[in-house]
Formats: C-alpha cells, sequence, structure tokens
C-alpha cells in the first residue's frame, strides 16, 4: 500500500491505534550496499567493523582488503570492507597486528518498520487545509497529556537551550511546528549534509511497502520540543524512509552528534544483535554526562533490543496513554530502563501536517524531552543516565505486571 494514498483515507481521524504484526524483521540485518543506501540484506557482505591501533595503511595493505574508512575522526574505529565474505573477514582480519575487537556489520530497524506493516496514521491539519492553524497546531501538540506529564515531571526555572540530536529517518526543519529550531545537521544515509526526510517513492526493502517511515524523525522531534520548548533539535539521517540502517551508520551518526555538542542523543532504531562499536560510543557518551534515549521497539516481546537494552542506554517502552498498562504492541522486561506514554501521541508529520502516532519511539522522544529539562536544571545532575532512568521507572512494575510478558 501506497502511504499517500492511505493518507487520503485517514485525513480527518483524530487518533490510530497500531496493529501489531508478529514478523522477523526485526531480526533482519541490513547491509550497506557500495553506492552508500542501506539495502536488505542479511550481513553486509565483506564489511566489518575493527578497533585497530596502528596505520590504516597497514589494514589496507591486507591482501583481502578493498577499502579502510574510519568510523569518526579521532577514534581507533574503522570500516573494513574486504573481497571475501563476512565470516572468512573476520577470520583474517583477527590476525592482523594491531587489531583490538572486530564484528561484522549488522541491521537495525526503526520500531515502524520492524513491524512489518504501515502504521495507522490519523491527520489533523494539512499544509493548506481550510482549518490549517499554525497556532492551534502547535497547541495542539504542547497541550496533549503526555506532553503535560512529562513537562510537570521536571519544573525548570533556568534558561537555556540544550541540544538534542534525533538521530533518525531525517527532521523536516520546515516544518511550522519546528520552527526556529533545528540545527544543521548531517545525512549518514546518502553521504552528505541535508538531513531533512528523503522519501524516494519506492520499496527498497521489499517488504511491500513504500516509505513506511517517512515523516517518523520530524514527529520525534516535535514531541522532544513539545516536552523541552527551549531546546535545539539536531537532526541526524541514519535511516531510510523505509525505516533501516545498520551498526556502521548509527555508530558514526552518533558519534558526530555527540561531537557537535549533543546532551541529548534520541535512537529510536534497534537490533537483536550487540554491536561492540555502539557499546563503546554510547560508554564514552555515558561517561561524558550526556545521554542516549532509545526506543524498545513494538513487537509485544520481551527479546532484547540494542542499543536499548544497554546498561550505558535508558531504553524506553510505551504506556497506554494514562499510564496505567503496558500498550498493547509495547516490548518489555528487566532490561527495560522505564516507560512513557505511546498513545495516540500528537505531532508533526510529512507535508506540514500534523499527526497522531502509536510506539515506543513517541515514548522515547517524550522521554528525550525529559533529559533535556534535567540538563536545564541548575545544578545539572550528576548523571542524567540516573536521574532520567529514576522519572521513568516509576511506571515499570504497573507496566510490567501489566504485560503479561515473564521477565
Amino acid at each position: 500500500m501506497h502511504r499517500r494514498d492511505h493518507r487520503l483515507n485517514t485525513r480527518r481521524t483524530v487518533s490510530a491505534r497500531i496493529l501489531v504484526v508478529f514478523v522477523a524483521a526485526a531480526t533482519m540485518a541490513m547491509g550497506l550496499s557500495p553506492g552508500g543506501t542501506v539495502g536488505a540484506a542479511e550481513l553486509s557482505a565483506g564489511r566489518v567493523v575493527v578497533e585497530y591501533d596502528g596505520d590504516a595503511a597497514a589494514l589496507l595493505a591486507n591482501p583481502v582488503v578493498v577499502a579502510v574508512t574510519p568510523v569518526s575522526p579521532g577514534r581507533p574505529y574503522y570500516v573494513v570492507e574486504t573481497s571475501v565474505p563476512v565470516d572468512e573477514a573476520l577470520s583474517v582480519l583477527d590476525r592482523q597486528s594491531g587489531v583490538g575487537w572486530l564484528e561484522p556489520v549488522t541491521g537495525l530497524v526503526s520500531p515502524v518498520a520492524s513491524q512489518g506493516f504501515l502504521w495507522a496514521w490519523g491527520f489533523l491539519w494539512a499544509w493548506g487545509d481550510p482549518g490549517w492553524d499554525p497556532v492551534a497546531a502547535a497547541a495542539a501538540v504542547q497541550d496533549q497529556p503526555a506532553a503535560r506529564w512529562a513537562r510537570e515531571m521536571v519544573p525548570i526555572s533556568s534558561t537555556g537551550a540544550p541540544v538534542v540530536a534525533v538521530i533518525d529517518t531525517g527532521v523536516d526543519a520546515d516544518h511550522p511546528l519546528l520552527a526556529g529550531h533545528v540545527l544543521p545537521g548531517r545525512d549518514f544515509v546518502d553521504g552528505d549534509y541535508d538531513a531533512s526526510e528523503n522519501p524516494d517513492g519506492l520499496d527498497d526493502d521489499g517488504d511491500g511497502l513504500v516509505d513506511e517511515a517517512d515523516g517518523h524523525g520530524t514527529f520525534v522531534a516535535s514531541l522532544v520540543l513539545a516536552v523541552a520548548p527551549d531546546a535545539m533539535i539536531l537532526p541526524v539521517r541514519a535511516l531510510t524512509a523505509d525505516g533501516n540502517g545498520d551498526s556502521e551508520i548509527m555508530g558514526a551518526a552518533v558519534a558526530w552528534a555527540f561531537d557537535q555538542g549533543a546532551t541529548v542523543l534520541n535512537v529510536s532504531a534497534g537490533g537483536p544483535t550487540r554491536s561492540r562499536l555502539l557499546y563503546e560510543l554510547t560508554e564514552e557518551i555515558d561517561n561524558a554526562g550526556s545521554v542516549v534515549v532509545a526506543a524498545a521497539g513494538n513487537t509485544f516481546d520481551d527479546r532484547k533490543l540494542y542499543p536499548a537494552a544497554r546498561p550505558q542506554v535508558v531504553g524506553v517502552s510505551a504506556t497506554t496513554a494514562d499510564g496505567s498498562a503496558l500498550a498493547s504492541f509495547a516490548n518489555s522486561g528487566r532490561w527495560v530502563d522505564g516507560y512513557a506514554p505511546g498513545v495516540g501521541l500528537l505531532g508533526a508529520g510529512p507535508d506540514h501536517s500534523v499527526i497522531s502516532w502509536d510506539g515506543t519511539s513517541g515514548a522515547a522522544a517524550l522521554a528525550s524531552g525529559l533529559a533535556a529539562r534535567l540538563a536545564q536544571m541548575t545544578p545539572q545532575p550528576a548523571s542524567l543516565r540516573d536521574s532520567l532512568s529514576r522519572l521513568l521507572a516509576g511506571a515499570d512494575l504497573a507496566a510490567a505486571e501489566d504485560s503479561g510478558i515473564e521477565d
């Protein structure tokens, strides 16, 4: 189903509920093709990430190595493209002097993509409609109960503009709800500095859906601002409009966002495989006093999703609108740090619209707004991660009891 056609049928719907489909897509790994766009391979053929203490020229001299690219300048992580399959590349490079650890490039998907179907959209307003009023639209987003709940949790009296990196499908900086709050960003999918949403009108991952995650990053950014109106959004595109990415791109995106001064980094994507690269980068960020907030996923499961399950990341799942129970689609388990409302959330959508969406991505966005408010406090908490986890843990026991999922 083409999303544009679906939107015409749901334009006047005030809210839309997600139907949950259990699929294997959440365990699929997405690879990076030679052209720089993300494709749907089980592993990125011949590409591995290595921690390497030495001259990159020595790596390039290895007979199986085709190219060596730094993940992030100044850090000892490299993406190595080889002429052999991944298993053989890992074996050969493991014997290379100076190599510390190495791992294959593995896939990450946004919660919307991992559900394997198109999310329902509920349009309240769209640009050009007779009823479109940017002021009313902004008020509806900011005054929704979930945003008020988050703002009331952390009253702030100090000023400041904390930088929140939205590492996602891109952000529409021209959306009226985001105007004046979006910094220049970067696109790690296409390799340029245009971090806007970039739907291509194609089913790039072969799941029968077209650009099913288009607008996701813009929606997340608007929820962050609904909670933390003084924040500045740093847009970082690390996922395609189909919601797919990989550990290489995400690692580069996370490192760059942190180096640009982001205090809060929102990651609404994950996968079942633990990445050493993301582990070390998120540990660096946590040790520096910033915080990574990640969505826990939408497949009503208790299996760990990374990076949300990492101890130095705040993994956030979703409750119903009133916070009384786990949302019907939300993942749960002891690895989840806390919960926030994730049903019927209002936010910015494609084509300057305001939409209603459900998901743990929205819950994580509210949590990132909370983290930004914590960063505005004087004095700032010693650990944003610990403070945010404590705030969100209040819903944990009730949500876990209602989920029916065993830890």
